[in-house]
């Protein structure tokens, strides 16, 4: 196969790639009309909603809409994307239309940073693009991202690819002054998103190992002290807290050993054991050079631990989700594919390598269809539901919503658009366990049919309205409450007095 033909094949790639994700994009802009309350999409609508109360209430202020006033905005969320979509909600007069250009602009800044970052580690200008569109038009990014809508962690990796810049810079430099700036952009990355934060914290580490040189240990130390200096008066509010809210209960790599999402659990493995493939070929590459082996011996580490799952009960390390550990390794996977000269193998190795990425490519794009589906509109239940909050009047709670409707992001919507408060939200970082479990109790009761203990608990959390679907609707019924209104299989009662 001749150079010039596989050269063509890089641009096959590119085409794939850009196309999907141009559909991806075409098809998710439907949020801009539509508001997300299909219970696939859910993270859009709790990020869409902080940015409406950013606006109507203020940062760190008591949003009464949400758990009876119970409620603080941010105060335990990094809040720089939310400031960030903020002003661009003010601009545009519609929040949707502001969550949705800035996962645009997420994008555009996103090719920028990793077009600088192919500059630094010496890799050809397609590749940079290639680069770009491995990490974010792959099955995970589509889904975790573009789909389910992570913004804020979304823009945390804007910052991480700012760190793996200046990283890398100095991974073949000696350490001057200009390392100072790892600091802000390091504080930067944590007040957009800790988890992301963590992982990117292994690098600091991984340069840290590398350098040998006491003066250059003792300023990327330095460098961490002020690092943590500048971000204390978040992580120290938080540390406090974690005793008195689910925050501190709630791991998210727990989701390795829980039972079900098998999917996940696969892709748990795939991703590392692709990790150490791609580090053992691109270390040979390089003639097994030590100062490779020493900068990648904590991401090494990392990945044996997140394996094993002995990183799940490890603290600090257990609470970043599978998948932004999956875009650490990804990351730093592409970085040493691309810097790999097959050709040293043989030509023949070369020519196989370009045909295996386009065949990858091909099967991640069937994937991502398979796997991760096009934006839902409003189905039947959907519409029903929020038409009837029109003639919700009080607090308002959701029991026993049709599997289609994700409660979170109906209440983010019935606040948003018709003000409606709930003692019920769809961000229950800050919120007490004791809170939540005397929210669980209505829904427990009603599935019970226990007509009593249904109206003290829904007296308890000061309830006047309550949706509800099919057959919980004749139990409500039964209950004595009051009918408002019904659509089809969708009803609103009113509670009645104890």
């Amino acid at each position: 196969m001749k150079k010039k033909l596989l050269y063509k094949l890089h641009y096959v790639i590119v085409i794939l790639l850009v196309s999907y994700l141009v559909i991806r994009l075409i098809d998710q802009s439907q949020m801009i009309n539509i508001f997300p309350i299909d219970a696939f999409a859910n993270d859009y609508s709790s990020h869409i909603a902080r940015v409406f109360f950013l606006e109507k209430y203020g940062l760190h202020q008591v949003v009464p809409n949400w758990y009876n006033g119970n409620y603080t905005l941010l105060t335990y969320y990094t809040p720089l994307w939310y400031l960030f979509t903020w002003q661009l909600f003010r601009l545009v007069g519609n929040v949707q239309m502001a969550a949705y250009i800035s996962l645009v602009i997420a994008y555009a800044i996103g090719f920028v940073l990793i077009y600088i970052f192919g500059d630094i580690i010496r890799i050809s200008k397609i590749k940079r693009i290639l680069f770009f569109l491995f990490f974010f038009v792959n099955p995970i990014s589509i889904g975790w991202f573009l789909r389910l809508g992570k913004l804020p962690e979304m823009y945390g990796w804007l910052w991480f690819f700012l760190v793996a810049i200046i990283i890398f810079w100095y991974k073949d430099h000696e350490l001057d002054w200009k390392f100072a700036f790892i600091i802000p952009v390091y504080v930067g990355l944590f007040y957009t998103h800790i988890l992301a934060f963590i992982v990117a914290s292994f690098l600091l580490v991984s340069i840290f190992i590398l350098k040998i040189n006491i003066r250059e240990r003792l300023f990327i130390f330095i460098s961490g002290i002020f690092i943590l200096l500048l971000t204390s008066n978040f992580w120290l509010r938080f540390m406090n807290s974690l005793s008195q809210n689910v925050a501190g209960t709630y791991f998210s790599l727990q989701w390795l050993i829980d039972p079900g999402n098998l999917t996940d659990k696969i892709v748990s493995f795939i991703i590392p054991i692709i990790f150490w493939l791609i580090f053992y070929i691109y270390w040979k590459s390089r003639k097994k050079s030590r100062s490779d082996l020493l900068f990648f011996s904590f991401p090494l580490i990392i990945s044996f631990l997140y394996i094993t799952r002995i990183a799940v009960f490890i603290p600090g390390l257990n609470r970043p989700a599978p998948d932004t550990y999956h875009f650490f390794f990804i990351f730093l996977s592409l970085y040493m594919l691309f810097k790999i000269d097959w050709n040293s193998f043989s030509e023949k190795l070369g020519k196989y390598f370009i045909i295996l990425l386009n065949v990858a490519v091909i099967l991640g794009i069937i994937i991502s269809l398979l796997l991760t589906p096009f934006f839902i509109p409003h189905t039947q239940n959907i519409k029903d539901s929020i038409e009837l909050f029109n003639d919700v009047d009080g607090k308002l709670l959701i029991l026993k919503s049709p599997p289609e409707v994700n409660r979170g992001a109906a209440y983010s919507y019935g606040a948003i658009y018709h003000n409606i408060s709930t003692p019920a939200g769809w961000a229950a970082i800050n919120i007490s366990k004791d809170y939540l479990e005397k929210l669980s109790l209505p829904s427990t009761y009603l599935e019970e049919g226990n007509c009593d203990l249904i109206k003290l608990s829904l007296s308890n959390l000061m309830v006047e309205n309550v949706l509800s679907y099919q057959k919980y609707c004749d139990t409500l019924e039964m209950c004595n409450f009051k009918l408002i209104k019904k659509k089809n299989d969708i009803c609103l009662f009113r509670t009645p007095p104890l």
